[in-house]
């Protein structure tokens, strides 16, 4: 029997029904997790204790995450809150366990349940610590239920405890990143704000490029961020200069630029490496998406013919290598050379195509 209520426990389909259903929950955040902006992710986890309230009829639910002071000792803060909790606790807050089966759960690192000290009001409750790889994460508290949980409550959430588990890591990994990306960004824009132009093109120059590689590099290193170097190189270079002469050669160059720089994103670098070639850095994007994005270049050129000076008609092609940070701590100019020999590869294959030069593990 439910203590205090004289309901009957869970049914076996019941509590089979209750872990499908919190499961299904788990699922669909961790799926707009992968998917949504990090500044959306307070909103999406107060949705998750919405759809908790309503599936346990509870009046209460808080999430709250385990931080760590400077000297090692720990502390549970509000992450959100939902229906009568709403008004108690507002997110950053510190979260003090009101029942007995938080300090439960807390100490056994297992759903408990138990009540909840409200005032002179004590209500049942349920906690599920938040846990990945047995590191406790977090902590989750839903209170006043009609009737009182038990341990079949508490077993049928084990599932969902552990995927919410691996939900808030997923939160906290996602905020590192977006923080480490947007300390690159700014780094980046600082040295594209100082950098010497190319007269021609309007990029930065070679020295310019290889100081924003060497410092991508290492930032993306320490932030364990991907960083991937696409090197494009115009395709029969010297027999378009003879052709079109040296005016026509530099509008040539100039227009190509001008694609190159408008198809990436505005926090990638774009710069000149060679007389005929350019250098792009793309922040946190490994070697498959990088390809992708040297391919969307080469098309783009590909696709494009106009005039130049003298009236010639000109069609040109591109020809790409991508090489991306590895494991290990490698600097920027090294995977700019890596690159090189990939546009190398891909000039002795027929040219007009991207090659990708794969890291070795460390």
């Amino acid at each position: 029997m439910r203590a205090d209520t004289g309901e009957m426990p869970l049914t076996p389909g019941q509590a089979i029904a209750l872990e499908r259903d919190a499961l299904r929950i788990a699922a669909r955040v961790l799926g707009e997790l992968a998917t949504g902006p990090v500044r959306a992710q307070p909103e999406l986890l107060g949705s998750v204790l919405d759809e908790l309230r309503a599936l346990l009829a509870c009046e209460s639910a808080v999430a709250a995450e385990r931080v760590a002071s400077a000297r090692g000792a720990s502390s549970l803060r509000v992450l959100a809150a939902s229906g009568a909790s709403s008004a108690r606790y507002e997110r950053g807050a510190d979260f003090a366990p009101e029942s007995g089966a938080a300090n439960e759960a807390l100490r056994t690192r297992r759903p408990a349940c138990g009540v909840a000290n409200y005032g002179d009001d004590l209500l049942p409750a349920i906690a599920l610590p938040l846990c990945s790889r047995e590191e406790l994460l977090g902590m989750l508290v839903l209170s006043g239920r009609a009737e009182a949980f038990d341990e079949t409550d508490c077993e049928a959430l084990v599932p969902f405890a552990q995927a919410a588990g691996d939900l808030l890591l997923g939160f906290r990994r996602a905020a590192l990143r977006a923080r480490a990306e947007e300390d690159l960004i700014r780094s980046q824009r600082h040295l594209r704000r100082g950098a010497p132009l190319d007269g021609l093109t309007g990029l930065a120059n070679r020295p310019s490029s290889l100081r924003a590689l060497e410092d991508a590099a290492a930032r993306s290193h320490a932030a364990g961020l991907p960083l991937a170097v696409i090197v494009v190189d115009i395709d029969h270079a010297k027999q378009l200069a003879d052709r079109v002469g040296a005016a026509g050669f530099d509008e040539a160059l100039a227009r190509t630029a001008r694609a190159v720089h408008d198809t990436v994103r505005p926090s990638d670098w774009t710069g000149r490496w060679g007389i005929d070639s350019f250098v792009l850095a793309l922040l946190g994007c490994d070697a498959d998406s990088a390809a992708i994005v040297a391919e969307r270049v080469r098309l783009r050129v590909e696709g494009a013919s106009f005039p130049v000076w003298g009236g010639a008609e000109v069609s040109l092609t591109l020809s790409a290598g991508v090489a991306s940070t590895s494991l290990a701590r490698e600097e920027g100019a090294s995977v700019a050379s890596r690159a090189l020999r990939a546009v190398e590869e891909a000039k002795r294959a027929g040219r007009n195509r991207v090659c990708v030069s794969r890291p070795a593990r460390a």
